[in-house]
């Protein structure tokens, strides 16, 4: 590509530069043209280069900048199972807390049942019967 600001200055340049020419013709001989013409092809030549780099520069940041957001897509799609996942495992554990509660208080409740019996027991009649008498 050619930088259109270069194009129009060197196009400028050499207008004036063919006007000056016209006015002292018989001082400017033809190697003196040829080298003047050269140095404007020159320049065209070097605005070329300058934006055939800028061409490869860009397209180096396009091709980052693809790569670059295949990766993050990649990355953003593995967080969102990571989160799903994450999510299933607190819901899971969420779960296990109120199951684990309803044991506790089951259990609690067996317990209590459990020495309530027990306390009766203790005050009950004896299992072994005492002798008449004694």
């Amino acid at each position: 590509m050619i930088n259109p600001v270069k194009i129009a200055t060197l196009s400028a340049l050499a207008l004036v530069m063919g006007v000056g020419a016209a006015g002292h013709a018989e001082t400017a001989n033809n190697g003196q043209r040829i080298s003047q013409r050269g140095d404007a092809i020159s320049d065209f030549g070097s605005a070329w280069k300058d934006g055939q780099k800028t061409v490869k520069k860009g397209q180096k940041l396009v091709d980052k900048g693809t790569k670059q957001t295949a990766d993050g897509e990649k990355r953003l799609a593995q967080a969102r199972k990571d989160m799903t996942k994450a999510e299933a495992q607190i819901r899971s554990a969420q779960a296990d807390i109120v199951n684990g509660q309803q044991l506790v208080s089951d259990g609690t409740a067996q317990m209590q049942r459990a020495e309530a019996d027990y306390s009766a027991l203790r005050t009950g009649p004896s299992a072994i019967p005492t002798p008449a008498g004694q």
